[in-house]
């Protein structure tokens, strides 16, 4: 049982959240495992109002019901057998004004090495 958990509040230091860490609760581990320790209930977003800064959220939803009406129908999920899929790697760059993204970007955007 790790030492800050949800039986004691994750040792959350409120004194500390008040002065600037925003969580109150040391490490980014633990911080990860007090918000999905501390959801609760699948909530109703049948309601819910995405907007554009959302694009990934729906993309991601749509993925899920995609994929479970693909076991549904006994359809394996290919990402399965695509091991590589899972070398994606968020990346982020600062350009100039002048430097064309394909251009300055050029070495994000062709990935790292393939190892053998």
């Amino acid at each position: 049982m790790p030492r800050r958990n949800k039986a004691n509040d994750y040792l959350i230091d409120r004194p500390l959240q008040r002065n600037g860490e925003f969580a109150g609760i040391i490490g980014i581990p633990n911080q990860d495992a007090a918000v999905q320790e501390g959801m609760g209930p699948i909530a109703n977003r049948s309601r819910e109002h995405l907007g554009t800064s959302d694009k990934a959220i729906i993309a991601f939803r749509q993925l899920l019901l995609r994929l479970a009406r693909g076991c549904a129908h006994a359809e394996e999920p290919a990402a399965a057998y695509h091991g590589e899929w899972y070398s994606v790697r968020a990346a982020s760059a600062l350009l100039g004004r002048d430097v064309p993204f394909e251009q300055g970007a050029a070495s994000l955007l062709a990935g790292a090495p393939r190892r053998s």
